[in-house]
């Protein structure tokens, strides 16, 4: 059986164009793990959950909520990251799931998620869907509001009292 943390020993990770050869896992270790549990399909192997342990909602809401505080708060005063249009799309959807799976208590989609956030959030329904019209090549230059709600999701994930 493996551990519910993530594991200490760095692995490969593919992302932004790029192979991490040893990069460190995060709390997405934990959401992946309960997405897999939950809806994997095994194709010659053990189903997942012979795998690993089952993880619990709260586990998965408890990681959401340390993703946004150790993952994205810290790029409120990281202006040269907040001024490419895709890092503002890609904050927003991320933004929209960590709320989804904090407030509303279940992991969803991007899209299923920036649905959730525009019907119970209104204020932003804007720039969420600017967010998901995102293509490269388009200026997004809403580097401003990604801040202001990136403070937004803290204070409701701040409400929950989950960490």
């Amino acid at each position: 059986m493996h551990e519910l943390t993530p594991p200490a020993t760095p692995r490969p990770w593919w992302g932004f164009g790029t192979l991490y050869a040893a990069a460190p896992a995060g709390n997405e270790w934990i959401i992946n793990h309960y997405l897999l549990s939950k809806h994997g399909i095994a194709l010659a192997v053990p189903d997942f959950s012979e795998l690993v342990p089952p993880i619990d909602m709260h586990s998965v809401r408890q990681a959401s909520a340390r993703d946004l505080f150790q993952g994205w708060v810290p790029k409120i005063d990281d202006g040269a990251w907040l001024s490419d249009s895709h890092y503002q799309s890609y904050l927003v959807l991320n933004l929209c799931r960590i709320l989804h799976t904090v407030i509303h208590g279940q992991p969803g989609s991007k899209k299923v998620a920036g649905q959730w956030a525009k019907a119970k959030y209104p204020r932003w329904k804007n720039l969420i869907e600017e967010a998901e019209r995102w293509a490269y090549g388009d200026e997004m230059k809403r580097q401003a509001d990604a801040v202001a709600f990136l403070r937004f999701a803290v204070e409701r994930v701040n409400e929950t009292k989950l960490l």
